[in-house]
């Protein structure tokens, strides 16, 4: 008995030796939180990781472009550096005698080769035209034509073909107008260059309270809108109209213009101001509705005056007379140094200087049915005679010329 109580204490101090044990909910719980928490740190982990790795892609891809980046500098920077060597040597800076070599004529090409050394001894025309590199057809001849006369005497054969495929006309080898061929290339790089892909619909100048001030910015604005190239921007100068009412009252019209022709006396020496003060000169027109001021129909004047001074000034001499057929051949007294100041509408103008330097010379010697044309240019202020492929130099430029056909000149 005493042996079975002994064995009894010792099972019940076993027994009690025993840690508590919880419910069993108590004990899932725990294994669930367990668990969980080695859940959490495998997910941090795998987090982290993740992060880690994609630090090393972003860096790797930084990397490579940093490296395309580099790569893309380098090339804009001997870009960079072409363009401003052909720039250089288009302005006659370094010693490529680019501006000194002609152009072969190809048969009766004189025309074509006279306007082109006369566009590009333009400097601001082709740095603009290196600027943009052209990719159409016309245009990007005329940037080859312009690289190949930094060393060679060049044959303008792609061009003229292609000019021709824009110009029925001008198919095969037969004689041509200077003037005429120089608006056609000028007109058909402009198109070729127009930055405006799709033209959107013209739209009316309205002048409703508004300045002549006003108006002029509004109308370049507008027409800017349809036609926007290097052609427009160097070429291009802007006109107003003044339709002036006895009462005083103005009224105002502008329109833009690639040269000033002018007309010529059939007798005599006449003076290039002369022709210019002719162009414009002020005119009495018939008013044919009511002022908007005194509310009468009365005679106008209208004056004619630059508005906008273009960058490169050409002026067209009317040589030729097509009703009666013949050529003007009076001598024309021309000036290196001009001031359009006095044509020019100083309010509108702002400003951009209205006095030009002279830099190229059209010339056309013989009939109207037959001749030949070249080219006096000024480079660096040394004037040389281009005649097709050859280049010499003019020891003293005659200011009274018969043969001056288009006279080219500069803004200040």
């Amino acid at each position: 008995m005493q042996k079975q109580n002994t064995i009894h204490n010792k099972i019940e101090n076993i027994e009690n030796s025993k840690p508590e044990i919880k419910n069993k909910n108590e004990l899932n719980d725990k294994s669930k939180n367990n668990n969980s928490n080695n859940n959490l740190t495998n997910n941090s982990s795998s987090k982290e990781k993740e992060i880690l790795d994609e630090i090393k892609d972003k860096e790797r891809r930084l990397k490579i472009l940093e490296q395309i980046e580099e790569r893309r500098k380098i090339k804009e920077l001997q870009s960079k550096r072409e363009k401003e060597r052909i720039r250089k040597a288009l302005l006659g800076v370094t010693n490529i005698v680019v501006n000194k070599n002609g152009l072969n004529n190809l048969g009766n090409t004189c025309y074509m080769n006279t306007c082109l050394q006369l566009l590009i001894h333009c400097s601001p025309f082709i740095e603009k035209l290196f600027i943009e590199e052209p990719k159409e057809k016309l245009s990007k001849d005329f940037y080859n034509l312009c690289n190949s006369q930094l060393s060679n005497i060049s044959k303008p054969i792609e061009l003229k073909n292609e000019f021709a495929n824009k110009h029925k006309s001008y198919i095969g080898y037969n004689q041509h107008d200077t003037q005429e061929f120089c608006r056609l290339f000028l007109e058909d790089i402009s198109n070729e260059m127009n930055k405006v892909k799709i033209k959107p619909p013209y739209i009316e100048l309205k002048d409703e309270n508004k300045n002549k001030i006003q108006l002029n910015y509004e109308y370049d604005k507008i027409f800017k809108r349809r036609e926007d190239s290097i052609v427009v921007d160097t070429f291009y100068g802007q006109i107003i109209n003044i339709f002036q009412c006895k009462c005083g009252f103005e009224t105002y019209s502008y329109e833009k213009f690639l040269d000033i022709p002018l007309l010529m006396k059939d007798k005599g020496k006449q003076k290039i101001n002369h022709l210019l003060e002719n162009f414009f000169k002020i005119d009495k027109i018939d008013w044919n509705v009511n002022c908007k001021e005194c509310k009468k129909k009365k005679e106008h004047k209208k004056i004619v005056k630059i508005a906008y001074p273009p960058e490169i000034l050409i002026l067209s001499l009317q040589r030729y007379d097509i009703r009666m057929k013949k050529k003007n051949n009076c001598k024309i007294e021309f000036n290196e140094n001009i001031d359009l100041k006095k044509f020019s509408d100083q309010d509108c103008c702002g400003n951009y200087s209205t006095k030009y330097n002279l830099i190229g010379i059209g010339n056309h010697i013989g009939s109207m049915d037959f001749g030949h044309y070249f080219a006096f240019i000024n480079i660096q202020n040394q004037w040389y005679e281009f005649n097709d492929s050859s280049c010499n130099e003019i020891n003293k430029l005659n200011h009274v010329s018969e043969t001056a056909y288009i006279l080219v000149y500069e803004r200040e």
